[in-house]
């Protein structure tokens, strides 16, 4: 007898059916509980998201991630001498359709000089001001705070530094749920070097 005999079960062709045996080795009928591959795992990818249905409204989101883009491009002017700077966000259905996140984008127009020394200045800059550093590529600036992931990136097209942020997808209900369906783009304001 195999392993599997051993272990008092009989497995056969079918990967379904696996009948216990008792101690005289006979089949011992049961009932089968099945429970569909697709339900497994849309049950272990629910348990393991954690989507912020939390108490930070939909404005507060905006708003963190307003100040922290701002916040971002204006450390990133002074570290690489640009002078003009634009950019503007709005609420976005996140992947898969589940939730909301803030999201949007601008440019850093800088002076042309070395790249590489500009994404350092601009990197040790961030790192200084207390972002999170959680590039992954060396040619470019990702950085964290407040929930909000940040990317720089030199454009030759642009002859500057393009900006992408984006908030933590979250869930929102009532008026949260309103105003995230009905946020049109906005202009970052207060974008002064």
């Amino acid at each position: 007898m195999g392993q599997n005999a051993a272990l008092g079960f009989r497995l056969s062709t079918c990967t379904q059916d696996c009948a216990p045996y008792d101690a005289g080795m006979q089949p011992v009928r049961v009932r089968r509980l099945c429970m569909p591959l697709g339900m497994l795992g849309l049950t272990a990818l629910l348990t393991g998201c954690s989507w912020g249905r939390d108490s930070r409204s939909a404005q507060a989101t905006e708003q963190a991630a307003a100040d922290t883009a701002r916040d971002t491009m204006i450390l990133a002017a002074r570290a690489t001498g640009a002078t003009r700077l634009e950019a503007g966000g709005r609420w976005r259905h996140c992947s898969g359709g589940i939730g909301h996140q803030y999201s949007g984008g601008g440019v850093v127009w800088a002076p042309q000089g070395n790249v590489s020394r500009q994404l350092e200045a601009i990197r040790a800059a961030l790192v200084e001001a207390g972002f999170t550093d959680v590039s992954q590529l060396k040619d470019r600036v990702s950085v964290q705070r407040n929930e909000i992931t940040l990317t720089l990136r030199y454009h030759r097209t642009y002859r500057g530094w393009p900006v992408s942020f984006y908030s933590k997808c979250h869930i929102y209900r009532g008026a949260d749920g309103q105003r995230v369906n009905s946020t049109a783009y906005r202009d970052l304001e207060g974008l002064i070097p």
